[in-house]
């Protein structure tokens, strides 16, 4: 809004504010966000920590010794021992179920029969959580599987006494129900091979006999019998050497149904290298299965893991690097593995499709020595993980979070970039900005993370390969952290939107030399932490470009003119001035100057982003901030022209200030240019009336005062504003006639 004083004694005061309102600078273009589609999220949330169990506190030794959660993903349990993982000292074990947000925790400890037991081990929960299985003592040949009626209070007994079985790799499994358990044992009746081998049994029952090692080919040795699983129906899996002297003839086999065959037909030298699978491997239908066979190379052995059909025995890979922990979904349709680049990934077989779990974080201080890892809920979206060592915390994983996943966890609504590309010179940098909220509020954001996948020892993008990480942040970083504190990009502190402003390419990266035609897209992943211990990955892409005809920049000045209106001699009023890059390239300010009255000074310190200096480098969508202030020395209007250089084509860009000095009591008020609220002025015979800017119309007045005018939209400037003009002409008119 423009105001002024009277104009009893200069008429040139009417043309100034004729001039001023006719006057209209077109407004410039606005900065443009190019959002991002989200492809995939994933929410990491604690739901139990070391405090929450009732025997320890910070300074107690807790490490967890197994974890298991119910097919349903509805319950979790968890071993604990105060004396480290090997002891068998029964003083030293605690047993839990919690529900899968970690409420309604449960000590079972307790319910333990025989005064407690030590060495527990393998724990595995029915299909909806009811019963808890377990096996102790740890070491020893001769051991027992135990149950708890999680359903009924917790109350815990023998499930199977005295199974004779010295291999730990995958002591049993059980049915859906939790009725029945199969597992190696041999019975000793006799000492001959046909008391050996794989059994079953139902709760609470003695040992039948499944499979014999007189049905399998070879030699008679227990030892070289694993116990694999088994499906819900009894479909048997296993692995068999038959001749110790044999350096190539393990094979994987299914009993149970029917007689030992073997799956795939092949002797290789090894399967299953890792010597611990305690989770699934079989489908719950006992048609599929999963198989890691070794390939050797010239650089070393390395395990593909193939999916297997137990019907025919054909085989394919699903994934052809170093792979361990392996577990199939109950389904078919999925697997976790790790393999270098991936750690606990979920694959979709069907499609390829990977979707990292916790490699990504390992460098970003969360959970650190996770080494427990339940098996996939049945609907292939859910597990739970804890670090094994020091202390306890429990985190459950959702692949496809929804409103359950969100509770806890960090979300990210949205990501948007300054630029739709991002051009390979390693010079041009794209603002990253990530908008958060959290159910503790924003205070407990701890931090947030952008970086692009595909590094050694990170998630390997399975729409592209196996090389460096594209992208760079700051130096040669792969990850950078984004801030919402007002800096690096941020345009608020505090208002729940993180920005990243170092993303380039980095040119020592194998990617660019594989994928040569350009654009291509690199995949993005945005990570979450909060202070509670929650965290979300949410992934997306950015296309990387070679060509830069598109790529310019463009300034925007704003405000590009300001009137001061009348300030009194001797004070000062203030305008914070915003340079924004609104392109798709850098803006290479090279020179900020202001030139004009000498009541007006530049300070490019000024304003919440400041550019610190006449020569910035803003990145697309990014700004910078400075402050022009009007101190008047005399009553006269007084102009100033803002100049800014840069590599815009329409540099250099001006922006025009104006202000009047008054003296006069009846003059003063305040005044703007954009949309305001303008000042009240009191004259000397009477008092002139309040106006609103923007929209607004000024009321009229009496006295002294001259009625304010409105700013109105360019479009009507040759009219509207020349006619509101007049109208306060004629109202100053009637103030005259009134004026000494």
């Amino acid at each position: 809004m423009l105001r002024y004083g009277k104009m009893t004694t200069r008429t040139i005061g009417l043309f100034g504010a004729l001039l001023g309102v006719v006057a209209c600078v077109v407004p410039a273009a606005t900065a443009v966000d190019h959002i991002a589609t989200i492809e995939h999220s994933q929410t990491i949330t604690r739901i139990l920590q070391q405090s929450d169990l009732s025997f320890a506190d910070e300074e107690t030794v807790v490490s967890l010794g197994w974890l298991a959660c119910s097919a349903d993903g509805q319950k979790v349990a968890l071993i604990v021992s105060t004396c480290g993982v090997l002891s068998d000292d029964p003083a030293c074990w605690h047993l839990y179920v919690m529900n899968a947000d970690g409420t309604g925790l449960v000590d079972l400890t307790s319910k333990l029969p025989d005064s407690g037991l030590g060495g527990l081990r393998y724990a595995q929960m029915n299909y909806n959580g009811s019963k808890l299985f377990f096996v102790s003592p740890l070491f020893g040949t001769n051991h027992s599987y135990y149950v708890c009626d999680v359903a009924t209070g917790g109350t815990c007994n023998v499930a199977v006494a005295n199974v004779i079985n010295s291999d730990f790799r995958k002591p049993y499994t059980l049915n859906d129900a939790g009725t029945r358990l199969w597992f190696k044992h041999d019975d000793q009746t006799d000492g001959e091979c046909d008391t050996v081998g794989l059994y079953r049994a139902d709760v609470g029952g003695a040992p039948v006999q499944v499979m014999g090692l007189d049905d399998l080919p070879g030699t008679c040795n227990v030892n070289n019998l694993k116990f694999l699983g088994a499906s819900d129906a009894g479909r048997v899996l296993m692995q068999w050497q038959p001749d110790n002297s044999c350096s190539h003839c393990q094979s994987m086999y299914i009993a149970g149904d029917t007689a030992p065959t073997k799956r795939p037909n092949e002797d290789i030298t090894y399967v299953w290298e890792n010597q611990d699978l305690p989770h699934r491997v079989i489908s719950a239908d006992g048609s599929a299965a999963l198989y890691c066979r070794n390939r050797i190379t010239g650089t070393g052995t390395f395990y593909d893991l193939q999916l297997v059909n137990l019907n025919t025995g054909a085989a394919s890979t699903v994934v052809d690097r170093n792979t361990s922990v392996q577990t199939l979904s109950r389904d078919g349709a999925f697997c976790r593995f790790n393999a270098t680049g991936n750690s606990y990934s979920l694959l979709e077989i069907a499609t390829s499709a990977v979707h990292d779990t916790l490699v990504s974080l390992t460098n970003l201080a969360v959970p650190s020595g996770t080494s427990l890892i339940t098996d996939i809920t049945d609907d292939n979206q859910r597990w739970f993980t804890a670090n094994g060592e020091q202390y306890a915390k429990v985190h459950r994983i959702d692949m496809n979070p929804g409103e359950d996943g969100y509770a806890q966890a960090p979300q990210v609504t949205q990501i948007a970039f300054g630029s739709p590309v991002i051009l390979n010179d390693d010079v041009m940098r794209v603002l990253t900005k990530v908008t958060v909220s959290d159910a503790q509020g924003l205070a407990d954001i701890d931090a947030v993370y952008v970086m692009s996948l595909g590094d050694y020892g990170r998630e390997v993008a399975e729409w592209y390969g196996f090389f460096r990480t594209p992208l760079g942040f700051g130096g040669d970083s792969s990850a950078g952290t984004a801030v919402d504190d007002g800096t690096d990009g941020d345009f608020a502190a505090g208002d729940g939107v993180f920005t990243c402003n170092t993303m380039r390419t980095r040119s020592s990266s194998e990617f660019y030399a594989h994928y040569t035609d350009m654009p291509i897209e690199v995949p993005i992943r945005v990570i979450v932490k909060d202070k509670s211990d929650n965290y979300t990955m949410v992934d997306t892409r950015l296309a990387v470009t070679n060509d830069d005809t598109n790529l310019v920049p463009a300034i925007i000045v704003d405000p590009q003119f300001h009137d001061f209106g009348n300030v009194a001699i001797g004070s000062s009023a203030t305008k914070t001035i915003t340079v924004t890059n609104g392109g798709t390239r850098e803006l290479a300010i090279t020179n900020i100057a202001l030139a004009g009255s000498d009541a007006f000074t530049l300070d490019l310190d000024g304003g919440t982003r400041p550019a610190a200096g006449s020569q910035v480098t803003i990145y697309g969508s990014d700004s910078r901030t400075m402050i022009v202030t009007f101190q008047p020395t005399g009553t006269d209007p007084v102009t100033a022209t803002l100049t800014v250089e840069s590599n815009a084509s329409t540099s250099p860009t001006e922006a025009t200030y104006r202000g009047t000095g008054t003296t006069d009591a009846g003059d003063t008020g305040d005044g703007t240019g954009e949309n305001g609220t303008g000042g009240d002025g009191t004259g000397g015979d009477g008092t002139g009336g309040g106006g609103t800017g923007g929209d607004g119309t000024g009321g009229g007045g009496t006295g002294g005062g001259l009625a304010p005018v409105a700013a109105a939209p360019c479009p009507f400037a040759s009219t509207t504003l020349v006619s509101m003009a007049i109208v306060g002409l004629l109202l100053t008119g009637r103030g005259r006639r009134k004026s000494r």
